[in-house]
C-alpha cells in the first residue's frame, strides 16, 4: 500500500486532489494506464457536488490534465477552456502547475 493510499485512507475520501497527485506520480512513473484511470476519476469526482471546486477550478484541473498529457503520443484529453485566474485557488496553482505556453493560451485577466 503507498502513502498516498494509506493518506487517503486514514482522510476516508478520494479527493480529486488525491487523485491528481497520484496520477500524476503514476504518469511520471511511465504507468500511463493507472494515470488514466486516476486522471478520469479525479475529472468525473471534480464535477460532482461532493467535491469544493467553482466552475473555473474546474477548467483549471482539466487544463493539467490535458498539459500533463500533452507530450504523449496519444493524448485522449482536450484542452478545458478558459478560465478566470483570480477565481483558482492559490492552493490549487501551487499542487497542479501549469505550463507557461498554457496558462497564457487559457487564462482571462
Amino acid at each position: 500500500m503507498s502513502s498516498l493510499d494509506a493518506s487517503a485512507r486514514y482522510r476516508l475520501v478520494f479527493d480529486e486532489e488525491f487523485l491528481l497527485l497520484r496520477g500524476f506520480s503514476l504518469y511520471m512513473l511511465g504507468d500511463e494506464g493507472a494515470a488514466l484511470k486516476d486522471f478520469n476519476a479525479a475529472l468525473d469526482y471534480s464535477v460532482t457536488r461532493k467535491s469544493s471546486l467553482n466552475k473555473d477550478e474546474v477548467i483549471y484541473i482539466k487544463n493539467y490534465v490535458f498539459d500533463v498529457f500533452s507530450f504523449s503520443e496519444s493524448n485522449p484529453y482536450e484542452f478545458g477552456g478558459k478560465y478566470v485566474e483570480g477565481n483558482i485557488s492559490s492552493n490549487l496553482i501551487d499542487l497542479f502547475p501549469l505550463s507557461d505556453w498554457l496558462v497564457g493560451f487559457s487564462k482571462i485577466e
